[in-house]
């Protein structure tokens, strides 16, 4: 499994997530940084697909959801 986050937000001015990209690939460790306060919590739900960013996109294995 692949899950491709590019240019994911949320808010605006950068609070609570200014735009982060990464790739995760099961069976490998990835450290994606996040600053402190809220940010960790938005981009973990985010990346679960339990919240829906404000501009980027996920995509798992290729595709949308």
């Amino acid at each position: 499994m692949r899950i491709e986050a590019i240019a994911v937000s949320k808010g605006s001015h950068g609070a609570p997530l200014p735009e982060t990209s990464f790739v995760v690939d099961s069976g490998e460790v990835t450290v994606v940084e996040a600053e402190t306060g809220d940010r960790p919590v938005v981009l973990a739900l985010i990346a679960s697909g339990r919240m829906v960013p404000d501009s980027g996109s996920i995509t798992l294995d290729g595709s949308a959801d």
